[in-house]
């Protein structure tokens, strides 16, 4: 059997990245690690989509099921940039009525290089009973409203940095895997 040190240098960057990349990201390199060396007792796990748990507790205020998806993101991109990712309203976001000042919204930074296709992430986040809404790139979608078909918004901030997606106060503690990738094309 392989070494970690010879099984990490069969690795492609993305899963280096992955196995070098902050504590939360520490066991998914671990398991792509022991899956690469051909250990039997968690390559299995791996194959099946075993689901992606936060390393801590949510934050007091966040909810546990937006903490589940921005784990999930963050094992799947580890490497991503994250400059514009929030949970938890700021003093503009407070200033306002936001489901961000209840943990109910979270922001996911574009990073083309790094990061999800955001097209893609908002397609699949639509398909999630969870979601309430979602805002990017000027446009907004509501599960709620015209069968969730994207419309013009014009809010201050058009979202083309980021990625805006709210959840229903319902499912705040609904921590079931979240789907990444839209089931329709």
């Amino acid at each position: 059997m392989k070494t970690p040190l010879e099984s990490f240098r069969g690795l492609s960057p993305a899963e280096k990245a992955a196995a070098a990349t902050g504590l939360g990201a520490l066991a998914l390199g671990l398991c792509v690690l022991f899956a690469k060396s051909g250990r039997q007792d968690v390559a299995p796990a791996i194959a099946s989509g075993a689901p992606i748990r936060p390393a801590s507790p949510a934050p007091a205020g966040v909810a546990p099921a937006l903490w589940q998806l921005l784990a999930q993101i963050n094992a799947a991109w580890p490497a991503r940039n994250k400059a514009s990712d929030g949970i938890m309203g700021d003093a503009s976001h407070q200033a306002r009525a936001s489901d961000h000042n209840t943990g109910l919204a979270l922001d996911v930074t574009l990073d083309k290089d790094a990061g999800p296709d955001l097209d893609e992430l908002a397609a699949a986040l639509l398909e999630d009973s969870r979601v309430t809404y979602v805002i990017w790139r000027a446009r907004i979608a509501n599960r709620d409203i015209q069968s969730g078909a994207w419309r013009p918004y014009s809010g201050a901030n058009p979202h083309n940095h980021h990625l805006h997606v709210s959840i229903r106060a319902s499912a705040r503690d609904d921590v079931q895997p979240w789907n990444l990738k839209p089931s329709r094309a």
